[in-house]
């Protein structure tokens, strides 16, 4: 093992997995150990155990990634929040929340994710155009609007 490993890096591995799961770059996680990048690298592929923390952050962003865009492929229910002051003729302030639930979808995230499961029929929606027909439930055409 390398000094620069068992001093600046392998006490920093629970770290590093944070990093990692919010997508900083290997440039990033190198300054933030005080190291060369290219040190870094090397490192990685020669240290079983930064390797694994390493991939480890990486599998949790994934998984982060896939559920956000699960949850934007098959829409979900937002609420909104808005306080609104008023003013009497007494100079009196009085607030009110309003609050207010929509459902949320994104077409895009859908696509991607037919194009993901069901290659064949969706490999080239919207490709040969750019224009997609959407066909919405009733319920779901205010929301699109």
């Amino acid at each position: 093992m390398s000094l620069i490993y068992d001093y600046k890096i392998k006490p920093k591995l629970n770290e590093i997995v944070k990093l990692r799961a919010q997508c900083k770059s290997t440039a990033h996680i190198a300054k933030y150990l005080d190291v060369e990048e290219y040190e870094l690298q090397l490192e990685i592929r020669d240290q079983t155990d930064l390797y694994n923390a390493w991939y480890k952050g990486e599998a949790y962003l994934i998984e982060e990634i896939e559920k956000a865009l699960y949850r934007a492929a098959i829409g979900h229910e937002v609420q909104e929040r808005e306080t609104i002051e008023t003013t009497d003729d007494e100079g009196k302030v009085t607030r009110t929340t309003k609050t207010k639930t929509k459902f949320v979808q994104s077409v895009p995230a859908a696509i991607k994710a037919l194009e993901t499961i069901h290659a064949q029929r969706w490999a080239n929606a919207g490709r040969a155009n750019n224009e997609i027909e959407i066909i919405l439930p009733k319920e779901l055409i205010e929301y699109a609007e």
